[in-house]
């Protein structure tokens, strides 16, 4: 029941004004979770950010200093950042993923960039090039990938869309094969705006190469390379066929995990045929981590490299096998049966 007419709704609507100004005063310019769920307490918390012209200004720098950058086609001076604020937050704050919702805001504004922004005296999207050219700087990648799957099946003649393929694995130790999840039951990363916005890479960077195994990708984004931008460029090549100087590379990197993606009565052959694609291959190899491993020049920006783990043991497939056999007349024929491997 809502309280009597004239009665406050909370203890802190009848705080003085100069108490909630102080403890808005105390919250990080950059702790975006507790700024939006301190604007939302009360109206007279919203009233504390001032007019609009002043709150468009403070979201944006909000979002940057929370690590949060621009999507595909979005440029800063265009994008609604109180919207974007409480987009994230409502949508995404309260994600239990470690890799998402108010963990990764922590991660990206606490751990990375209170650093970054410790090299010059405000954050803008101007000063990403002065970040980028101070290489002997602490860099750090954002980990959002390894949590990572991609749908099975595509083609390049019928590809996925991005928002359609990227979800969030649902195993993060190594099981049995099992049907891929419906399309209403996956957790799509575009479904999640925190992970989605955040920069890749800390000290953000308007360009980064990403060696896959199946050729190095350059991403670039003018307003700062984001893991939407980082997952939509390995999206691009899952259908590209790996090489075998590739898998030989792969193979033995994973010579001791190699055994554990074989389940009874799997042959080698059969998962050969099963890995053809780079898509394929993520299915029981996934992302398990992706490092820098070096600055390449200023106009390229740092070069990364992907490892892998085991996440899938193959469950052998139902297939004809044509065995011939005498007929009671002498005659030879084709019997197929059906049996496993």
């Amino acid at each position: 029941m809502p309280p009597p007419f004239g009665h406050p709704r909370s203890i802190l609507e009848i705080l003085p004004v100069e108490l909630l100004s102080e403890i808005k005063s105390h919250i990080s310019h950059g702790d975006l979770f507790t700024l939006v769920c301190f604007y939302k307490t009360c109206t007279r918390f919203a009233q504390l950010f001032g007019p609009a012209e002043t709150q468009a200004q403070f979201w944006e720098s909000a979002c940057l200093l929370a690590g949060l950058g621009c999507l595909p086609g979005e440029e800063p001076d265009e994008v609604d950042w109180k919207d974007v604020a409480f987009d994230c937050i409502e949508r995404d704050g309260f994600c239990e993923n470690p890799e998402c919702g108010r963990a990764l805001l922590e991660w990206n504004e606490a751990d990375k960039m209170a650093d970054t922004t410790s090299l010059t005296w405000a954050p803008t999207w101007d000063t990403f090039d002065d970040w980028a050219a101070m290489i002997d700087s602490p860099t750090w990648t954002n980990q959002t990938i390894q949590e990572i799957a991609f749908s099975n099946t595509s083609s390049l003649l019928d590809p996925i869309d991005a928002k359609e393929d990227a979800y969030f694995r649902q195993y993060n130790d190594i099981h049995d094969e099992t049907e891929e999840p419906d399309k209403d039951s996956k957790d799509y990363l575009w479904d999640h705006p925190i992970a989605c916005r955040s920069f890749a890479i800390f000290p953000p960077t308007r360009s980064m190469s990403i060696m896959t195994l199946v050729g190095t990708k350059t991403v670039k984004n003018e307003n700062g390379v984001t893991v939407w931008d980082e997952i939509c460029s390995i999206q691009e090549v899952l259908d590209t066929y790996p090489g075998l100087d590739d898998l030989s590379d792969l193979f033995r990197l994973l010579e001791y995990d190699l055994p554990l993606v074989f389940g009874e009565g799997c042959s080698l052959s059969e998962f050969l045929s099963r890995i053809r694609k780079y898509r394929g291959l993520l299915q029981f190899f996934g992302i398990s981590e992706i490092e820098m491993e070096e600055w390449e020049d200023h106009d390229s920006g740092p070069l990364l490299s992907l490892g892998y783990k085991p996440v899938k043991r193959l469950k052998p497939r139902k297939r004809l096998l044509h065995r011939i056999r005498s007929s009671e007349n002498g005659q030879r024929k084709d019997e197929a049966i059906q049996t496993e491997a």
